[in-house]
């Protein structure tokens, strides 16, 4: 079977992209799909959208963990949350895997108030079963280190398991969808939108159709949160103005 096709359907799917070594894992991963899977003909896979998604699934890494970059996340809510903050706000974990990032951004959007009960954050992931895992919200207890006490009255430990409660999960929600589909991503509808540690996995030009869509989504003035090693090309790409008010940089919204 020819590799270097499936690599390019995968890439036409998601828009990852892999190079050097991460191809080489890359490789290995679809070697070992095939093998288990016991496919002949890359048409068996992206012919089947059952079969499309379970390759997906299987090869694409959901690493995460709650409160990631910690420092960033505590700078985001002092300097922008607090002070754009209200009832409906509306925030996006674009890539939000098993919905960690997504539950860490509801947690401080409930600490900030108290009688939250509408829906306010929104996780989206190309990967099924991720979005799956997201919605029980069941994690281990190995999580449990990566959040911090403040926090902790958010979740539930029993049967050794971590449990999201209950009302962090009534404000948030998960869906599947790609971040290069227009439709995954209501036009003009979200404050904030967070899209960590992917873009990294991006060639540029569609790194380039990542952002537009994620101006598209954004209400005036919102704001874009990438990792603290991803940046935006503002030079290239006009459609964000990059603010530096502490230690991070984050993008705002040009009209």
């Amino acid at each position: 079977m020819n590799i270097d096709r499936v690599i390019k359907e995968l890439y036409r799917s998601t828009g990852h992209y892999f190079d050097g070594s991460r191809e080489k894992i890359l490789r290995k991963k679809i070697l070992n799909f095939i093998e288990k899977y016991k496919i002949k003909d890359i048409d068996e896979i992206f012919d089947d959208p059952e079969m499309e998604s379970l390759f997906i699934d299987y090869v694409v890494v959901n690493e995460t963990y709650f409160f990631r970059h910690i420092k960033q996340l505590e700078e985001f809510k002092k300097l922008y949350l607090k002070d754009i903050y209200h009832k409906n706000i509306k925030i996006l974990s674009a890539g939000c895997s098993t919905g960690k990032e997504a539950y860490t951004l509801g947690m401080l959007c409930m600490d900030i108030d108290k009688g939250l009960r509408e829906k306010v954050v929104y996780g989206m992931d190309i990967n099924k079963k991720a979005v799956s895992a997201a919605k029980k919200g069941i994690y281990s207890l190995e999580d449990l280190k990566h959040i911090p006490l403040r926090y902790r009255r958010f979740i539930k430990l029993k049967e050794k398991k971590l449990f999201i409660d209950e009302s962090l999960k009534s404000v948030t929600f998960f869906y599947e969808g790609n971040i290069l589909d227009r439709n995954s991503i209501p036009q003009n509808y979200f404050d904030v939108i967070f899209c960590r540690n992917v873009l990294i996995y991006f060639d540029k030009e569609t790194m380039k159709y990542a952002i537009y869509n994620f101006h598209r989504g954004l209400k005036e003035s919102g704001i874009l949160v990438l990792s603290p090693v991803e940046k935006i090309p503002v030079n290239e790409l006009p459609y964000f103005r990059a603010e530096r008010k502490g230690r991070f940089t984050f993008y705002r919204k040009r009209g």
